[in-house]
């Protein structure tokens, strides 16, 4: 399924948004191969740092906010469908959501606030290369001291790969997603650490200078 930034596909997605990412992950197909991997390591990663405040940008159905509910954290989320938020709403009823665009930024009270880590899983592609370092500009002006950004999303090492993969799943590939390319993003910002996963995914951990 081709998925753009759009609240409507992405209410009528919600119900089985979860099974049909794991069908690709099982098959370790793009978009979705590692994406367990992306989510437990991302949930360690927060572990270690005893966080107690957490955003999630594209909160989604709540798949990462329940895992992450277990550190006893207050979780704020924001994601465009509604859907979406009913069905986190269900598995972390003591999360704070929000439904907003974030192609038009973040809510007011959400950048009201300060946060210990901020996470965005299978989100950011969503926005273009010039849009997504100013968002994650953005982004870094919320954390705490200490605080760091976890993005988990697909992703290569480099461009090559990324038309590499291209080519191989030409029928599924949308021209209208932005993938990360580690190597670039790295001269972009440069405390940024990328972390593998499979040959589409990958996390990037950027911490506050």
């Amino acid at each position: 399924m081709i998925v753009t930034m759009n609240n409507k596909l992405f209410d009528q997605w919600a119900k089985t948004y979860e099974e049909d990412v794991k069908k690709t992950q099982d098959n370790n197909e793009y978009p979705f191969a590692g994406y367990d991997d992306v989510l437990n390591e991302i949930v360690l990663r927060v572990s270690n740092m005893k966080a107690t405040t957490i955003l999630d940008i594209g909160i989604g159905s709540g798949t990462l906010a329940h895992k992450l509910s277990e550190l006893n954290c207050e979780i704020t989320g924001v994601d465009a469908s509604s859907e979406m938020l009913t069905i986190t709403k269900q598995k972390v009823p003591n999360s704070i959501l929000h439904q907003y665009d974030i192609e038009k930024g973040l809510p007011e009270n959400v950048l009201n606030k300060k946060y210990d880590v901020i996470i965005s899983t299978y989100t950011l592609h969503h926005l273009n290369d010039e849009k997504k370092v100013q968002f994650i500009n953005m982004l870094l002006e919320l954390l705490n001291e200490g605080g760091k950004i976890l993005i988990g999303d697909i992703s290569f090492e480099t461009r090559d790969l990324e038309e590499d993969c291209k080519t191989k799943y030409s029928e599924l590939w949308d021209n209208d997603e932005y993938y990360f390319i580690s190597q670039e993003l790295k001269e972009i910002i440069p405390n940024s650490l990328f972390i593998k996963k499979s040959f589409c995914a990958g996390i990037f951990e950027i911490n506050k200078e």
